[in-house]
């Protein structure tokens, strides 16, 4: 009995899918990211304490530290020669 993996069925090589998950989950990670910020903006509002703009600045350096992984794993994982191929087929209709 031969076992198929999930990349085989989607029709991609391995290494290309583990691309696009770990992307996608650096995506995930920024959409975290502001999720904390709205939380803590919410949590500031409810809770008066005198570490509003510490906890304000540390979820936006959290957000910043999301950008910088998303950006860094595209990056990695394709040049930019595979960036601007795939820009230029999108803009194609």
């Amino acid at each position: 009995m031969e076992t198929t993996s999930v990349f085989s069925v989607l029709l991609i090589d391995t290494w290309t899918g583990l691309r696009l998950v770990s992307i996608l989950m650096a995506f995930l990670y920024f959409l975290f990211s502001l999720l904390v910020v709205t939380e803590v903006d919410r949590m500031t509002e409810t809770v008066e304490t005198d570490s509003k703009g510490v906890l304000r600045n540390l979820a936006l350096a959290n957000v910043a530290l999301a950008v910088f992984v998303t950006v860094l794993f595209i990056g990695f994982f394709f040049d930019a020669s595979q960036i601007l191929y795939f820009l230029h087929l999108s803009g194609k209709r």
